[in-house]
């Protein structure tokens, strides 16, 4: 993932452990794209945790715990 470094994608990728971040122009996200064509062992690393943070964080149980999480703090507020 190569994502610009601004809002949600900050909360989700780590710069060069699961993804890139570039920063908000043509010529970063550039160069974030030809780091990953020139390094090959930098270009496997990052998909390898890409994968198991998708596999392991991005799950569907987690995201209705999150919710239900939002849900019962709301209510509790009342």
């Amino acid at each position: 993932v190569i994502a610009n470094a601004s809002g949600g994608p900050l909360e989700i990728i780590e710069h060069k452990e699961n993804g890139l971040l570039y920063a908000h122009s043509v010529e970063s996200l550039a160069a974030c794209m030809g780091m990953l064509i020139e390094n090959a062992d930098l270009y496997n690393a990052i998909s390898k945790k890409g994968k198991q943070d998708a596999e392991s964080i991005y799950t569907e149980d987690s995201y209705l715990t999150n919710v239900y999480s939002v849900f019962e703090k709301v209510l509790k507020s009342y």
